[in-house]
């Protein structure tokens, strides 16, 4: 019965070191992604070319299904930009709503603040 309950105590501290671990790690990365969130989302678009936009949230290869044709003087929230070894997509949100993504092109759009 002594064996049973060391193995029990043992256990819950390995479990509580473990759990303690993983917390310090995920927390920092956690707080830096929300920061880095938050971030993003102070940016705005102004659209100076036609600017396609498509849909999803974007990946590397900075193309996909176009779903709407943005016209020049559009302002747009930014929700997430993102950059990737190719290129850089931003996830815009519409004023209907809508949500997609555009391809960074310094010619067809300004940014505001500017980017890094």
């Amino acid at each position: 019965m002594r064996t049973l309950k060391r193995i029990a105590i043992v256990t819950l501290i390995v479990v509580g070191i473990f759990t303690a671990f993983a917390a310090a790690i995920t927390f920092p990365i956690t707080l830096w992604w929300a920061f880095d969130v938050w971030e993003d989302r102070s940016h705005a678009i102004t659209v100076l070319a036609d600017t396609p936009m498509f849909a999803g949230t974007g990946d590397a290869n900075c193309e996909g299904t176009q779903v709407a044709m943005i016209s020049p003087g559009s302002k747009l929230k930014v929700r997430r930009i993102r950059y990737w070894k190719n290129c850089a997509t931003i996830e815009v949100a519409l004023p209907d709503g809508g949500v997609g993504y555009i391809g960074f092109d310094s010619r067809n759009v300004s940014v505001t603040p500017s980017l890094p």
